[in-house]
């Protein structure tokens, strides 16, 4: 069996501010699976026709949900 594949899409921004001569403030934002695309385990697909309710069924996501970081960071 074959699936989909994984699709995953990870972006971040980050910007840096100069506090004083030699500290510096940086703030990132990381999103990670931006697009919530939802890709699941071929492997994990019930094929057989014992329990016939769950026939095709898909268990296991290959993908994470979207989950977004913030962070701040001081340097000197």
């Amino acid at each position: 069996m074959r699936g989909d594949g994984y699709y995953d899409w990870d972006t971040g921004l980050n910007k840096t501010f100069a506090m004083t001569e030699r500290a510096k403030l940086q703030l990132r934002w990381e999103m990670f699976n931006v697009t919530n695309s939802v890709r699941f385990d071929p492997h994990s697909v019930s094929a057989t026709l014992d329990n016939q309710p769950n026939f095709g069924y898909a268990h296991t996501p290959l993908t994470n949900k979207r989950i977004a970081q913030f962070a701040a960071r001081i340097e000197f």
